[in-house]
Order: structure tokens, then C-alpha cells, then sequence
């Protein structure tokens, strides 16, 4: 069973030896807490605590906590993607202006929904690490947790299984998709990694988009490493600016590398 919004998910990157390094090992990278852009991100806000109730009777209540106690988690990696690969303002912020590129990638085939409720991540299917993908809900309130008796965390399933998906509506304009990732450390002295390398089925990444302001030779350097490193996608390239609706968005046409010996029958 597929689910089909995440058919067309799309990556801005700007053009640098990490990018190179995804096409040549297809491996993405998920970023861990202190790499994410929202200092929001991975961190839990209690306001509130179980205790006793204060009435002598040997029941449970809820109290809310003031200030609040924050706490951070350390083992969940995030891959961020969003839905269009129009966006001008996406392209600014994550395309290098408009000089880098944005990969498309296809998770259909390796999404497989994990539990019946439609609200849940639903799970990748995945040889190196359970991987869940969801799209971002935004919200106006952030999210509280609860503090056990003891001071512990008391998650519920549901907090636990969407933690991550949820976002400040100030983000809302990203239109987010994004992939879980959970890390381990070998020993509770070493401090987790700052990310973790996933490798994605080649078949997954089925387009690459140049920016208006992409070089040429950046270009043709593209194509030939990614044709070269088997991956079979599409290529295009941004070539004007349009009002569609009640926005302004980016414009493609396909992009098609010529090879040196056609140049050269086309200049004779």
C-alpha cells in the first residue's frame, strides 16, 4: 500500500562536495538536533507534572509546572524536504539563491503504512535503521508534555510515535516533508553524532532541477556524474518567473546535456 504524497518530494541543496558525495554513495544526510535551523527543534517543554494531590488523598493529579522544565532528545535525525520545487522563496533559502539545485525523490515504493490510524508517520522500508516519513502539521501552540510523579518523562504512544512532525506555524510556508531517523550511541559515554548517512535506493531519486541562476558548467558536470552513477532521472532547468494563481513561482523546462561530439556536428 502506497501513499502517494510522497511520490514528488523535493530537496534544495546548493552545489558543494557533500552533494557530489550523495550522488556517488546515494546517501542522504539526517540531521540531528544542533544541525536544524528551529531552535525549537527536538526539545521537550513539560508544563505541567503528576503528583499527589494536595488534599491528603492518594490520587493523581495534574499541576502545572512554572517555569517549565525543558528537556532535549537527542536520538532522533530528521531528512527535510518539502512539496514544490517551484518555490521561489525555498529556492533563496536552500538553493544557494537560486544557484543550486533541488532533487526530487519518489518514496512510494518504499513506504508501507505501519499502524491503521491515518494520523501516524508511516514507515520506509529500510535495510539500515527504522525510518518513519510524515508530513509536517503546523501548529499555533507548541507542543507540552508531562512530567511522572518521579520526574520522568510520561509520553504518550501518540506524542512518542509523532514527535518531530509537528512544527510552529511560523514554518508553515515550507510545506514540510520529513523523514525520522533514530540513532544509537555504542556507549552512554560517547555523545551522539551530529547526523547519520542513510542510503536511499537509486531508483528513488527521479529528478534533478538546475536554478535560473545555476552555472553552466555546474550543469553539464551534474549530468555527467549523475548519468555516470547509474541513476536513470530527469533533468531540468529554471528559465523564468511566472504568476501562477495567486503567487509567484519558477518555471522549468527540460534540461538535456549534449554530448561534446553532437556540439560539434551542430558548430560544423
Amino acid at each position: 500500500m502506497t501513499d502517494h504524497r510522497f511520490s514528488r518530494l523535493y530537496k534544495f541543496k546548493p552545489i558543494d562536495c557533500y552533494l557530489d558525495k550523495m550522488f556517488n554513495d546515494n546517501e542522504i544526510f539526517f540531521s540531528g538536533r544542533l544541525l536544524l535551523n528551529d531552535p525549537n527543534e527536538s526539545i521537550l517543554r513539560f508544563a505541567w507534572q503528576q503528583g499527589f494531590s494536595r488534599d491528603g488523598r492518594r490520587e493523581i493529579e495534574i499541576f502545572p509546572l512554572k517555569p517549565p522544565v525543558f528537556s532535549s532528545v537527542s536520538n532522533f535525525y530528521f531528512f527535510c524536504m518539502t512539496k514544490y520545487a517551484n518555490s521561489i522563496p525555498m529556492w533563496g533559502h536552500y538553493g544557494d539563491s537560486h544557484r543550486g539545485v533541488c532533487i526530487e525523490f519518489n518514496f512510494d515504493m518504499a513506504v508501507q503504512q505501519w499502524k491503521s490510524q491515518p494520523e501516524k508517520p508511516w514507515k520506509i522500508e529500510s535495510d539500515s535503521g527504522t525510518v518513519f516519513i510524515d508530513e509536517v502539521r503546523y501548529q499555533d501552540e507548541l507542543d507540552e508534555f508531562i512530567l511522572a510523579p518521579d520526574g520522568s518523562p510520561n509520553l504518550t504512544p501518540d506524542q512518542t510515535d509523532n514527535f518531530g512532525f509537528h512544527k510552529m506555524n511560523c514554518w508553515r510556508g515550507e510545506d514540510e516533508v520529513r523523514m525520522r531517523l533514530s540513532g544509537t550511541s555504542d556507549s552512554t559515554d560517547e555523545a551522539p553524532p551530529k547526523g547519520i548517512a542513510w542510503r536511499f535506493d537509486k531508483r528513488s531519486l527521479t529528478g534533478v532541477y538546475f536554478g535560473i541562476r545555476t552555472e553552466k558548467d555546474e550543469k553539464e558536470r551534474l549530468w555527467d556524474l549523475v548519468t555516470s552513477s547509474g541513476y536513470t532521472c530527469n533533468f531540468f532547468e529554471g528559465c523564468d518567473i511566472a504568476k501562477e494563481r495567486d503567487t509567484f513561482v519558477v518555471k522549468f523546462r527540460k534540461y538535456e546535456r549534449r554530448c561534446i561530439d553532437e556540439l560539434r556536428s551542430i558548430d560544423d
